[in-house]
């Protein structure tokens, strides 16, 4: 396994851990995971606060999914740009890119579209999207990082 590979299984199941113990949402799983692994220096109750409100599809409405909400927030916390760069530049491409990549694994960015009316199933199937939504985009953080050091 390469090094990518392997830090991406490691937040994939980072996200996976904080979301099973139950004390965290899909957004908050994700983002503090992304925090967490890559670096970001912020600390984990932060990252929490900061990412509760996503959680649910933006406040439980059933909006867009928060696995992916957190998952955007992270990419502007951690994608690296040149500061000549307005960061929009750099962030609005890869936030329209990994929500067409969740789009295409998922069939739909909504969170109420996703579940349905899963009932007692939510939380399991909620835990695959986010620990998959974290893998996508690290493997996207991974590839855009690595560009500007090439």
């Amino acid at each position: 396994m390469t090094t990518s590979e392997e830090l991406i299984t490691a937040v994939s199941n980072r996200a996976r851990e904080l979301f099973d113990s139950k004390k965290h949402n899909c957004a908050e799983s994700a983002f503090m995971a992304l925090n967490e692994i890559f670096g970001g220096g912020i600390e984990p109750q932060a990252a929490a606060r900061i990412a509760t409100g996503l959680g649910g599809g933006l406040g439980a409405t059933g909006g867009t999914c928060g696995a992916l909400t957190g998952c955007v927030l992270a990419l502007g916390l951690l994608a690296k740009c040149d500061p000549a760069v307005l960061r929009k530049k750099t962030i609005y491409p890869l936030a329209a890119d990994l929500q067409e990549r969740f789009c295409k694994e998922f069939g739909s960015c909504c969170c109420s579209d996703l579940i349905g009316d899963m009932g007692d199933d939510r939380r399991a199937y909620c835990k695959g999207v986010t620990s998959t939504a974290v893998a996508l985009c690290a493997q996207m953080l991974l590839e855009h990082n690595n560009k500007g050091e090439e």
